[in-house]
């Protein structure tokens, strides 16, 4: 072989009949299967869920079995860590320290974009616009930027509206106009009367009984006073059945 083609061939090694092609640190084989891991299970058997294969001498190319070991993940990444890593010790003194910083912060004061009032903040972020949630929502809802081009479903007219809303319509009227069209195939039931004023009505439901929200606010206050007294006059009884 050639020097030039003994350069262009990947190191690799034969084992179990199979070609394994050195990748990165570790050998594999065409479908990604690490040599290392096939080897510890050849020789100790199935690798437990979990446990991670750990080269005992430091070399990631040496798959002897006697070199080959199985380690939790914690105490692998443990073995692996670099000096001067951060202890777990350290980790929760520099935690308290960024959280008795971020308690501690001195308040500064900022200028609303939209009200124009001057408010004071501890965020760090050097530019808050906005002092309230109103204001923010405010300058959405007149910022081009949050806004859409709609089709109206009544007039086909084009109209603008925000993209976090799900408006059909351009106006109130096509609207209403759009829903008298959709109960065109419905029958008004027969004249009622309303049970509070006793007016006569019509509707589509059959289950109204009240012919306005005033109506129906009345009638549902009744209805909870009348069954107060009802299980009120039925504790009274069960308790004066069970006295005799």
């Amino acid at each position: 072989m050639s020097d030039k083609l003994r350069k262009s061939v990947k190191p690799h090694v034969m084992w179990g009949g199979r070609r394994w092609w050195l990748r990165g640190a570790y050998y594999q084989n065409r479908q990604g299967r690490l040599l290392h891991r096939a080897v510890y299970r050849a020789a100790f058997g199935p690798i437990p869920l979990g446990l991670d294969i750990h080269h005992k001498d430091g070399n990631k190319t040496n798959n002897d079995p006697s070199n080959l070991e199985a380690l939790s993940r914690s105490e692998h990444i443990r073995r692996h860590r670099p000096p001067g890593w951060l202890k777990p010790d350290h980790k929760r003194v520099a935690h308290a320290a960024r959280d008795a910083w971020w308690a501690n912060r001195e308040p500064w004061m900022a200028t609303c974009e939209v009200c124009g009032k001057q408010f004071a903040t501890t965020c760090p972020h050097p530019k808050v616009r906005f002092c309230s949630m109103p204001c923010i929502t405010k300058h959405r809802r007149n910022s081009e930027q949050y806004k859409i081009t709609r089709s109206c479903e009544w007039c086909g007219k084009d109209f603008r509206t925000l993209k976090f809303k799900k408006v059909r319509f351009c106006t109130s009227t096509c609207a209403a106009q759009k829903l008298g069209d959709s109960r065109k195939g419905a029958v008004k039931s027969a004249p009622r009367f309303c049970v509070v004023c006793k007016a006569e009505f019509k509707t589509y439901s059959p289950y109204t009984v009240c012919c306005g929200q005033k109506c129906g606010r009345v009638h549902g206050a009744a209805s909870k006073r009348r069954g107060t007294i009802e299980r009120e006059a039925a504790r009274l009884q069960s308790g004066s059945g069970g006295d005799s």
